[in-house]
């Protein structure tokens, strides 16, 4: 199907959603809902196959595109996602972002979008108020989008103090918003081990995150043996 277009008509927009239907496979839309954990409308498509679709319907009128989609499944908010993700105008990035990040619904779809921000690597102070915003909104996925997107974007050492300070702000005790904050935090362990210990000594966060936390890092090949030991020592001093 030809996907560069000039124009996405509500027919085209019909046709686009046959073409995916014949992509997909039962076998992955069994072993996709097996790790998201959520009920979601699947067509069972793989992520390179989804990333290559959004580049192209990126090379034409994506606005057009965007406002025919329908998002009735999973692999059409994906390609939302990727798209979005390969935008490098800032006015046309933030026009969609915000809608985009209020449809979050699973972490699969939040992380994914999170990883693609290419605008946001670019400029990293002008997106960082908007992911503090999300951290107050006390709703589950908007802060993990902020959480995740910190993790892959803001990894430089000039943002830990900062990274504390949000971790240190959220209210929400809620699974994924939790996951998020281990993952994190163990990345900042291993890229910048001796700021984190530090700034642990102020950390606001519950057992089961703390713990969670020390299980990636005992789970990483990037921690030394030396470290893991360390780390025990200190999930056996913490309870909040």
């Amino acid at each position: 199907m030809e996907l560069v277009r000039d124009k996405w008509t509500k027919e085209d927009y019909k046709q686009f959603q046959l073409y995916l239907k014949n992509l997909g496979t039962q076998d992955y839309i069994d072993f996709s809902k097996k790790i998201i954990k959520e009920e979601i409308n699947m067509l069972g498509i793989k992520i390179p196959i989804l990333k290559k679709i959004a580049k192209e319907i990126t090379r034409g009128n994506y606005n057009s595109f965007l406002k025919v989609n329908e998002n009735i499944y999973y692999e059409e908010i994906m390609i939302e996602v990727l798209i979005i993700g390969n935008i490098k105008e800032q006015v046309a990035f933030d026009f969609y972002l915000d809608s985009f990040v209020n449809k979050i619904d699973n972490w699969a779809i939040c992380d994914t979008c999170c990883a693609n921000m290419k605008l946001m690597k670019k400029k990293q102070d002008i997106y960082l108020p908007i992911l503090k915003k999300y951290i107050e909104s006390n709703e589950e996925y908007k802060i993990r989008f902020s959480l995740v997107c910190l993790l892959a974007h803001y990894k430089e050492e000039k943002y830990i103090d900062i990274i504390f300070e949000i971790i240190n702000k959220i209210n929400l005790d809620a699974y994924y918003v939790n996951m998020a904050i281990a993952w994190l935090l163990c990345e900042m362990f291993i890229l910048h081990k001796a700021k984190t210990l530090k700034n642990l000594k102020k950390l606001k966060i519950n057992t089961f995150t703390f713990n969670k936390f020390i299980s990636k890092c005992c789970d990483s090949y990037r921690v030394s043996k030396e470290d893991k030991e360390y780390l025990k020592q200190l999930k056996n001093s913490f309870e909040k």
